[in-house]
């Protein structure tokens, strides 16, 4: 358990979610697309809170699976079936931009200066040739969006 200052924090996998009380706010920052049942997830975190704010990886198509990652990227509609299941009701959708290129810049010149000598292995090997990717072909076809449902 982390505590930020006036305010109790849990941090647990969504997956195995069990909290010990009820919060006004749960708040899903690039978490969900990796659990294996979203929909379990979300109702456990119903259960004790009243409102969800998530920003995560969304396909603007067809839902996407990747399983390098453990990652599945729900199209917007799946997205949304998902939180209505769960009982939750959107209130507010947007898409971030992000800035794809440049993010995938910034972590290849960490990976080189974190494995100057040696060739990184496992998720970051996954890391550095995705961000190569993206530097070389542009961003993936999946957005970003924020989502406030009660």
């Amino acid at each position: 358990e982390t505590t930020i200052p006036g305010m109790p924090c849990t941090c647990q996998d969504l997956a195995d979610l069990d909290l010990p009380e009820n919060f006004e706010v749960t708040i899903a920052l690039e978490s969900l697309t990796h659990v294996n049942r979203p929909v379990d997830a979300l109702l456990r975190i119903r259960e004790r809170t009243d409102r969800i704010i998530i920003r995560d990886h969304v396909s603007e198509e067809a839902s996407m699976v990747y399983n390098h990652w453990n990652m599945r990227v729900p199209s917007t509609k799946d997205m949304h079936r998902l939180l209505e299941q769960a009982g939750f009701r959107i209130e507010h959708e947007e898409r971030v931009d992000v800035p794809w290129e440049c993010v995938s810049a910034f972590w290849l010149r960490n990976l080189k200066n974190a494995f100057p000598v040696f060739i990184p292995e496992g998720q970051f090997s996954i890391l550095k040739s995705t961000c190569e990717h993206i530097v070389h072909s542009g961003p993936p076809q999946q957005k970003i969006h924020l989502l406030v449902a009660s």
